[in-house]
């Protein structure tokens, strides 16, 4: 009597999915790269707009560039501190009671 094979067998599904995951881990090899490369250059970007927006302001105000630059540090430590409060007081010990 003839078997007729209804759906894959379980040997087929896994073969599917270990190609998959060595398919994805490939691609993810050669993503990462231009990824960390578009995100440093946002962040170089966002440098120059900054000391951009300092001169111009410095030149509205008649007052010195590193002011403008000063405050937008300021602000930026101060969200960073804001967001890390808490994992910082917790994960990380001062030196002096870490003996």
């Amino acid at each position: 009597m003839k078997s007729l094979q209804k759906g894959f067998t379980l040997i087929e599904l896994i073969v599917v999915i270990v190609l998959v995951g060595i398919l994805a881990s490939i691609g993810g090899i050669f993503i990462s790269r231009p990824i960390e490369g578009y995100v440093a250059l946002s962040r170089r970007a966002e440098l120059v707009d900054s000391a951009d927006t300092a001169l111009r302001l410095a030149r509205f105000f008649s007052v010195e560039p590193q002011l403008w630059m000063n405050l937008q540090a300021q602000y930026d430590l101060e969200m960073a501190e804001r967001k890390l409060a808490k994992v910082a007081n917790l994960e990380i010990v001062p030196l002096k009671n870490a003996a």
